[in-house]
């Protein structure tokens, strides 16, 4: 063990702590969602600012010891959140209406920006592709990358709005949940392929996926169902305790099976049981710590991976390239679809503007086509700055769209 390493953990922890309250609260105050905030100071707490400013005594905190430690505290936080968010995938109380147009929004604002990532990875393959990738998977991460949405900010900016349970809001959340869900899906696919590296291997990880998640469908959420019954939907510290558990032995289980940690806390969040005092109280219990304490951990994390690739005029003009077709793929697909759905010009670009946020979900699928060698560093880069502009863009929009009169045509709401 490194000399200091404890006196440096501690520090780097009060460093990534508190910048990330201080600039996140520096973005509500100009209109952005905390998490603009929180992204960006993981950036200038890595090579970008402070390692470009001070290189020594970045180099000092920034061990590797300290960045191991990082990396598991990121990926253990990163998995209580993706149980959070799979523990917010309900169905209750949808009507058959809702569920149509979601379902018209989903597969044109997922699928098409789909497409479009696989013709942006042929266009940047010479460019851009690690040396010996393979394209199929590159491509296909792009169209993933495309197709992701912020649903969790979604989710923030309803529930601030007052929007969260009205028929516009219900049919963003189950879109943007689904877009995420179906992501998830394709991804592990993929990931686990990668892993595998064999048909055979790949069919092994496949069948340890389906025996995981048959154990946690037929078995553990029965049980569960019984518990929080006979609590009365209280969670007492051995609940708690039997949850935090489950989400380690998940994560622990699907690592070990060929998926990425993470896929754990997913699929167990979505099999939790569907009631919502109890989804509330764990919520209650976990969502504070993990977003103060874990999120900006990873965020560090992700911002340590992140340089300043040299912005020549070809990368200028290449990031700016990026940033564009991601922003058409996403903002004008869904809000066409929704303005076919019936909904006006200016409902259809406050939707278009929230789902076109990528924010977190993007890092965290950025993170994992790095750690599997699908993308280069300066492709993570550029898609980097690509989540943080999409998503800064998505509020200011949401706003001009209510402010400004946006031609109106005559069309019957279906």
């Amino acid at each position: 063990m490194e000399e200091y390493y404890i006196l440096k953990c501690l520090a780097v922890l009060m460093m990534v702590i508190s910048l990330a309250r201080a600039i996140g609260y520096a973005c509500t105050k100009i209109g952005q969602p905390r998490i603009i905030g929180e992204m960006v100071s993981g950036i200038i707490l890595g090579p970008t600012v402070f390692g470009y400013v001070f290189p020594e005594i970045h180099s000092w905190f920034f061990t590797s010891d300290v960045k191991s430690s990082l990396y598991l505290m990121s990926n253990l936080g990163l998995s209580l959140y993706m149980f959070l968010i799979g523990n917010e995938f309900q169905t209750n109380n949808l009507t058959k209406k809702v569920i149509r147009n979601s379902a018209v929004l989903t597969t044109s604002g997922f699928f098409l920006p789909l497409m479009l990532g696989i013709v942006l990875a042929l266009i940047l393959q010479d460019q851009l592709m690690p040396a010996g990738a393979n394209l199929a998977y590159f491509a296909a991460f792009l169209g993933i990358c495309l197709s992701t949405t912020a649903f969790p900010m979604i989710a923030r900016v309803l529930h601030e709005r007052g929007l969260y349970n009205t028929e516009t809001g219900k049919i963003m959340i189950l879109s943007g949940s689904m877009m995420d869900v179906v992501g998830w899906i394709l991804l592990a696919l993929m990931t686990t392929l990668l892993k595998a590296n064999t048909i055979t291997g790949g069919i092994v990880t496949f069948m340890g996926v389906f025996t995981l998640v048959s154990i946690l469908y037929f078995c553990i959420k029965p049980l569960l169902n019984k518990l929080i019954s006979s609590k009365e939907n209280k969670i007492n510290q051995n609940t708690f305790a039997l949850v935090l558990v489950l989400i380690l032995f998940c994560s622990a289980a699907t690592d070990f099976i060929g998926m990425h940690s993470i896929f754990g806390g997913f699929i167990l969040g979505m099999m939790m049981p569907n009631d919502n005092q109890f989804v509330y109280l764990l919520k209650e219990k976990m969502h504070d710590f993990t977003v103060v304490f874990f999120l900006p951990i990873f965020f560090t994390y992700s911002g340590i991976n992140t340089t300043i690739t040299p912005f020549n005029s070809t990368n200028a003009l290449m990031l700016t390239f990026i940033i564009l077709f991601a922003f058409g793929s996403k903002y004008l697909t869904v809000s066409l679809t929704s303005r076919t759905l019936g909904y006006s010009w200016r409902e259809s670009s406050k939707i278009g503007a929230l789902m076109n946020s990528r924010g977190l979900i993007e890092l965290i699928v950025l993170n994992v086509g790095l750690t599997y060698g699908i993308i280069s560093q300066d492709l993570f880069n550029m898609f980097v700055w690509m989540a943080i502009v999409t998503t800064a863009l998505a509020m200011p929009i949401y706003n001009m769209s209510e402010r400004i009169a946006l031609p109106k045509v005559a069309r019957k709401v279906s």
